[in-house]
């Protein structure tokens, strides 16, 4: 009898775990945390930049050795413990809550020692916008080309270690602002571009984190890899972004970083001065 029990047991058992099988769903793919793959020496550091204060790091294997910087919440340094360590994987979670996971394997010849995940994020969200927009980008570079001759009627600027930044305009066209800027080197030694970031940020927030920030990753510019604004001399360009729109209690950041260089120029727009846009002069031929 106690054997006839224990058979129905275990009968039940089964059909219970195979109703659990059959009822257990797949993952959505968008909850699917895709890694990076990175790789790492014995001989050199790699540092990788967060967009916001790290909070854990959980290492696959000891032969990743990880060690936050602490002069700056949001730096992490990585270097193998031995060579030819064995591939693992590393995870991240920062203080806004997401998780940045990563492939980790071995390299005695490091194609990079520095990696900003800011600007890796910056450049897939830009992607994304190309792709669900189906941007159609000979167009916004006439486009853009055109503006560069159209009237000026704005006069937002800064003033930064003998640098000037100015918007000279905001022009709209098929759900595009296109902003014409203009640099001017006041000083001898020349000014490298390395890259532009726009974003909105609430006027309130005294102490600015990442959760606060709002960026408006441009999608086409003017600015070639190698631009440099010469002592003494004045340079335009303009930069596109998907057209957006800020509340009173917000401004728009332009920030313009040197290359090679700490100097920096950053400049406020409130959303007033946004809607001042105008539309392009004339049509835009495809």
């Amino acid at each position: 009898m106690k054997k006839i029990i224990i058979l129905l047991i275990g009968s039940l058992t089964a059909m219970c775990l195979q109703v659990q099988a059959q009822q257990a769903k797949d993952f959505q793919e968008s909850a699917i945390v895709t890694p990076y793959r990175i790789r790492i020496s014995n001989l050199k550091t790699t540092m990788l930049l967060f967009p916001s204060a790290i909070k854990s790091v959980d290492r696959g294997s000891r032969d990743i050795l990880a060690e936050r910087v602490a002069e700056s919440e949001n730096a992490l340094k990585l270097k193998a413990g031995r060579p030819d360590m064995n591939e693992s994987d590393l995870s991240v979670i920062t203080a806004d809550g997401r998780l940045f996971s990563f492939i980790v394997s071995y390299s005695a010849l490091l194609p990079y020692q520095a990696i900003d995940l800011r600007q890796e994020e910056l450049a897939e969200k830009a992607q994304v916008q190309f792709k669900s927009q189906q941007l159609n980008l000979p167009v916004i570079r006439q486009t853009a080309a055109s503006i560069l001759g159209q009237k000026d009627f704005l006069h937002v600027h800064t003033n930064s270690q003998h640098m000037r930044l100015r918007v000279q305009a905001i022009y709209q066209s098929a759900g595009m602002l296109y902003f014409k800027l203009s640099l001017i080197n006041r000083s001898n030694l020349p000014y490298g571009i390395d890259f532009c970031r726009f974003y909105s940020i609430d006027n309130k927030k005294v102490k600015r984190t990442a959760e606060q920030e709002s960026d408006k990753r441009p999608v086409y510019s003017t600015l070639d890899t190698s631009t440099t604004i010469s002592g003494k001399q004045r340079m335009q360009l303009i930069y596109v972004v998907p057209q957006f729109t800020i509340s009173d209690g917000k401004h728009l950041v332009i920030e313009i970083y040197e290359r090679g260089g700490d100097r920096k120029l950053s400049l406020a727009m409130s959303g007033k001065e946004i809607l001042k846009a105008r539309p392009v002069n004339g049509p835009v031929a495809e």
